[in-house]
């Protein structure tokens, strides 16, 4: 899909964005190579705290509780 929409719209990729609840959300934004933020509504507080019990990296840049934890990280980052 991010490469279809990109051979119609330019997407400035260091200050965009993929969010989501689930892996393959966020895997999709880093296979694209935007920054990934995993959020904790629907699936991603589960998956969140399963790669903490793992100790495995995960394959997300953040994690945030909620979309506004999201928001504010992306502010912070000052990207936008």
């Amino acid at each position: 899909f991010l490469k279809v929409f990109t051979a119609k719209h330019f997407v400035d990729k260091a200050h965009s964005f993929m969010v989501g609840d689930k892996l393959l959300d966020v895997e999709a934004g880093r296979n694209y190579g935007i920054a990934s933020i995993l959020v904790g509504t629907g699936y991603g507080r589960e998956q969140h705290q399963k790669d903490m019990d793992r100790g495995v990296n995960p394959v997300y840049d953040h994690y945030g509780e909620t979309l506004m934890d999201a928001a504010r990280w992306i502010v912070e980052k000052g990207q936008v």
